[in-house]
């Protein structure tokens, strides 16, 4: 039986994380995980859980080491630092490939993108070899060119949907 991970062992590990010292590896994309659990295998060979609440670094769910679970985020009490414990947005991205509250990003260039590219569960931007090409209809909302095979909604193109439903989302509030 392997023993249960401290807070304090936790935050180690967070800032061996952090430094680089160990590189976390993805099972799924996680800008593909909106609002949910993403898997990670640690180099030190621990498989790591977080919760990524839209886009954002949200808390630290659990770690396994060789199939035991050895931390779960809900044994942290509200006075531990780990409780409170964010990394920066650089670090969230750099490490985790978690891009920011209600951000994409391509995951070869970092350069911030929208949809069409994520909703249709591609992460790269065009210049890395994203889906979007050869403009189309205008949008009726902002004029650009749509792409082939863009979704429009009455004329909408789905960049100024995603747009109207972000702006929709911030009007009620942070995500639930």
């Amino acid at each position: 039986m392997i023993p249960r991970l401290t807070p304090d062992d936790v935050l180690a590990f967070l800032l061996q994380v952090e430094s680089g010292a160990v590189v976390l590896t993805a099972e799924k994309e996680p800008q593909l995980v909106y609002a949910g659990h993403v898997r990670y295998l640690a180099s030190n060979g621990w498989l790591v859980t977080l919760f990524n609440d839209c886009g954002e670094f949200d808390y630290l769910d659990s770690i396994d080491i060789g199939g035991e679970e050895v931390f779960a985020y809900d044994e942290v009490t509200v006075d531990s630092p780990l409780f409170a414990y964010h990394p920066s947005d650089a670090v969230a991205w750099e490490r985790w490939r978690i891009p920011g509250h209600m951000h994409f990003k391509c995951r070869q260039c970092s350069v911030e993108i929208r949809p069409p590219g994520w909703g249709s569960g591609e992460t790269l931007c065009v210049g890395c070899g994203g889906k979007a090409e050869l403009p189309r209809l205008p949008c009726v909302a902002c004029g650009r060119d749509t792409v082939s095979g863009a979704k429009l909604v009455d004329g909408v193109c789905e960049v100024c949907q995603f747009e109207q439903q972000v702006q929709q989302l911030k009007k009620e509030g942070p995500c639930q």
